[in-house]
């Protein structure tokens, strides 16, 4: 991954410092503030891991635009649509495509950010709306 990453300057700024991506034992998690970044930084990484004898799987492969002004293009690696999808899990967090991020808290709390409103915490049995988590 780092070698495919050599000298990419796309990324997401956090503190003065460019982020690509997180990574945890197996899986990666891609961060990239523009639909041209994301596409680049695939083809990096799809090249680097070609060179070694690797194929990147786009049916393993998920996208997630966090984008209040979506273009609904389709993602494509080598003709290959990637599938889109509206939330995803992360080392026990849950983040969605409007910026919404769900921390489970030790003793069955939750912790919820959002963009828009701020921090809140709430009990495990707490009876939201359904939809809001699709």
């Amino acid at each position: 991954m780092r070698e495919a990453l050599d000298g990419f300057t796309g990324g997401v700024k956090f503190g003065g410092s460019s982020v690509t991506n997180l990574r945890y034992a197996d899986d990666t998690t891609l961060i990239c503030s523009s639909r041209g970044d994301l596409l680049a930084i695939l083809k990096c990484i799809k090249e680097a891991s070609e060179e070694k004898g690797l194929l990147l799987n786009a049916k393993k492969t998920k996208v997630m635009v966090i984008d209040r002004n979506g273009t609904g293009e389709d993602f494509l690696i080598d003709g290959q649509k990637i599938e889109e999808v509206k939330q995803f899990e992360y080392l026990g967090s849950m983040i969605d495509n409007k910026a919404r991020l769900e921390i489970a808290l030790p003793g069955g709390g939750m912790l919820r950010l959002s963009s828009s409103s701020g921090p809140t915490m709430a009990d495990d049995d707490d009876d939201d709306d359904e939809e809001d988590h699709k």
